[in-house]
């Protein structure tokens, strides 16, 4: 079986991370830098959430609209 690890930027926020440094990655995304993709994050409830704690956490992201978070 798995883990449930809500609201944990051990987890949560590295699987984010991790679609960022794909996107860094592809050849046809617009990067500020290398390996910095100019990315903004959207969320509705527990994925405003995550955009926020992502945003936080990791200076790749250039924007985020959290909705109606948690």
């Amino acid at each position: 079986g798995g883990e449930i690890h809500l609201d944990s930027p051990d987890y949560e926020v590295r699987d984010a991370a991790r679609l960022l440094d794909w996107l860094a990655a592809r050849p046809e995304i617009r990067t500020d830098a290398a390996g910095d993709p100019k990315v903004g994050v959207v969320g509705g409830s527990y994925g405003g959430g995550l955009a926020l704690l992502l945003a936080a956490q990791d200076r790749r992201v250039d924007a985020i609209v959290p909705m109606i978070t948690w």
